[in-house]
């Protein structure tokens, strides 16, 4: 009677391991930015900034600068703030956001995609705080091609023909949002900045907080392509609030339902396939089964 419950147990066991969902996806194709030098050789589409109170401003947002932390060197895209700054900054700084658009016309199809960057927020990002803020940061996904992207107008909201993927509010400086930053560098730490397109060093005079965010996300495409966009919404002027990006990656996927979204930890959904070692671990966990049943008739 026992062994014919252990065995029922196991049975069981091996059941419910075969039905784990562990998917696998094909990737389609991959960029990298890493917004140095080498991004001249790499072949990726350019960003552009966008901004909901300036029609026509759309333009290459080239402003890149280095931050040197007295450890390392990263390339940046940005800084990018507020209207409040428009008439004693350049251009390059009035941006809520930028874009890029992945895919083309004659590319290979795909239904979902991977997006991982660094969001560097510059100085006195107040998250939650509703005296001096709140403050947001947001991810978003167009259909189609950069002719169809229609900017958000306001925080957490969307143009036509896009999806929010994530609207969180962010923080730096001692206030809290959302999420969790990865990393905080303290004003007396935040090393030596230079930025080409306003001539000024210390310009995360009150230090900055890095956020790492990773998702896999389901998207509709037209003309195999899509556009992807990132928004800061912040009520203070570029050189208080401003933000830029790092280290940006966008994988497109086949055969994948993603669903996953987070701060860092980000992951997809399952898909249609069983992935090859699921497999095979609920296939000898049946001959198992098999030869354990064998010894228990013999018995």
């Amino acid at each position: 009677m026992i062994k014919r419950f252990a065995f029922s147990v196991v049975a069981v066991m091996v059941m419910c391991l075969l039905a784990i969902p562990a998917y696998s996806a094909t990737t389609v194709f991959s960029h990298n930015w890493n917004f140095d030098a080498s991004d001249a050789f790499l072949g990726n589409p350019d960003f552009y900034r966008f901004h909901p109170d300036l029609p026509g401003t759309n333009a290459a947002a080239t402003s890149k600068w280095t931050s040197q932390d007295l450890s390392t060197t990263e390339g940046l895209l940005g800084p990018f703030g507020n209207t409040q700054s428009f008439f004693t900054a350049p251009l390059a700084t009035q941006a809520r956001g930028v874009y890029v658009t992945i895919g083309t016309p004659l590319g290979a199809t795909f239904n979902s995609v991977t997006i991982s960057f660094q969001l560097w927020a510059l100085n006195s990002w107040n998250g939650n705080d509703t005296t001096s803020g709140p403050d947001h940061f947001q991810v978003g996904i167009s259909t189609g091609g950069a002719a169809l992207f229609a900017p958000p107008a306001s925080a957490c909201s969307t143009g036509a023909g896009s999806t929010s993927i994530a609207c969180s509010t962010i923080a730096n400086n001692g206030y809290t949002g959302s999420v969790t930053p990865t990393t905080v560098v303290a004003p007396a730490d935040r090393g030596f900045f230079q930025d080409p397109g306003i001539n000024q060093q210390g310009i995360a005079e009150n230090g900055f907080s890095i956020y790492d965010f990773t998702f896999t996300v389901p998207v509709t495409t037209t003309n195999n392509q899509i556009t992807i966009w990132l928004a800061g919404w912040q009520d203070q002027d570029t050189f208080n609030e401003s933000w830029a990006i790092s280290q940006f990656s966008v994988t497109a996927l086949s055969g994948e339902n993603g669903n996953g979204n987070g701060n860092g930890n980000g992951n997809g959904g399952g898909g249609e396939i069983p992935e090859p070692s699921t497999m095979a671990l609920g296939g000898l966990g049946l001959l198992l089964l098999a030869f354990a049943r064998r010894k228990t008739s013999k018995a």
